[in-house]
């Protein structure tokens, strides 16, 4: 039963190995300079935001939906994730299978609540003018960008085959972030050498 899909996959790997190895050193460069960025304490929510957006890329490249409708997928899906690590309304799967299911719905409820309370005073804050001291906020943008990102990347490159196009939002965001930031090159031209690798192939 297992042996078809696994199959199946060694296939796509056999086909494609090159193009594999190097969109997986480009994007482990990009992940390790979002983590020693240190943005926020819990900045495994962005990784897992971008890394979110990659899955789901390939799933709708994958697919037979229409660019209109991988669009909007894709936002519905990078808002979701961005506001999920915000408000970590989601219990773990540890917490969700300890705790009895009526509970776990009120403590969904209750952080979906506190979330929605946490954004109204975004705005408050907004409307007149303040400075929004929140991180949630920083979170919650760069969280969407990066899905959305991560989405476009493998929609481009399975999809359309347009490796230039697919790794410049990445390629800008990383050098966005090292400049910022003030890292190494280092990762930054291990991150150009690997993508002018995936074009030119």
């Amino acid at each position: 039963m297992i042996e078809r899909p696994v199959i199946w996959l060694f296939g796509i790997f056999k086909r494609t190995w090159v193009s594999v190895v190097l969109l997986s050193l480009a994007v482990s460069n990009l992940i390790s300079s979002l983590d020693r960025a240190n943005w926020v304490e819990e900045d495994n929510i962005l990784i897992l935001a971008f890394l979110t957006g990659l899955v789901f890329g390939w799933l709708l490249a994958r697919s037979h939906f229409s660019g209109l409708f991988a669009f909007f997928y894709s936002l519905v899906v990078a808002l979701a994730v961005s506001i999920e690590g915000v408000s970590r309304a989601l219990p773990s799967w540890g917490d969700f299978l300890s705790t009895p299911f009526s509970q776990s719905l009120y403590q969904i409820n209750l952080r979906g609540y506190e979330f929605f309370l946490r954004a109204g005073g975004w705005v408050d804050q907004l409307e007149k003018g303040e400075n929004i001291r929140d991180t949630g906020i920083f979170v919650l943008l760069l969280g969407f960008i990066l899905a959305l990102c991560g989405a476009w990347m493998m929609w481009k490159l399975i999809r359309q085959d347009r490796a230039l196009e697919a790794l410049l939002p990445a390629g800008f965001l990383m050098a966005l972030n090292v400049h910022l930031s003030r890292q190494p090159l280092t990762q930054y031209w291990m991150f150009l050498f690997c993508a002018i690798l995936l074009i030119v192939q």
